[in-house]
C-alpha cells in the first residue's frame, strides 16, 4: 500500500506496485511541473553552443548527434546523419578518400558519453 503518497499522484495500472484500497493496482503519476523546473535550471548550466570546438561535427558545426568516427581514412568524428549524407552523394569522405562505405563507419562512443556527460552534469570542464 502507498504510505505518504497523495491519491492524486497515484493512477491505475495493472501493472503498478501501490496495492489500493478498492483491490485496483497503480503507479506513480509522472511530475511534469517537477521535470520541467529540473529542465530549465538544466539548460541554463550549460548551454550547448558553450561546448568545446572539438564537440562540433566539421560539417554541421553543431554539437554531434550520435558521433561516428571514419574507420578506414581519416579517423575523425562526425554527426552520423552529416558524413553518412556526404559519403552517399560525394561517393567520398571529407578527407577525399573514395574508397570509402557508410558501413566503414564505427559509433564513437566515448565521444557520445563524453557529450552526454557534459551535457547532463552542465560542468565547464572538459576532461
Amino acid at each position: 500500500q502507498p504510505t505518504g503518497i497523495p491519491r492524486s499522484m497515484l493512477m491505475v495500472n495493472p501493472q503498478g506496485s501501490y496495492a489500493l484500497l478498492n483491490g485496483s493496482v497503480a503507479v506513480l503519476k509522472p511530475n511534469e511541473a517537477a521535470f520541467d523546473k529540473e529542465m530549465e535550471g538544466l539548460s541554463s548550466t550549460r548551454s550547448v553552443g558553450d561546448l568545446p570546438p572539438e564537440l562540433h561535427c566539421p560539417l554541421c558545426n553543431n554539437v554531434m548527434k550520435d558521433a561516428v568516427l571514419t574507420s578506414k581514412c581519416c579517423f575523425k568524428s562526425f554527426c552520423d546523419k552529416c558524413i553518412r549524407d556526404y559519403i552517399m552523394s560525394k561517393s567520398a569522405c571529407v578527407c577525399l578518400a573514395t574508397n570509402i562505405l557508410a558501413d566503414d563507419l564505427l559509433p564513437n562512443k566515448t565521444l557520445r558519453d563524453a557529450i552526454n556527460r557534459i551535457l547532463e552534469t552542465g560542468n565547464s570542464s572538459t576532461e
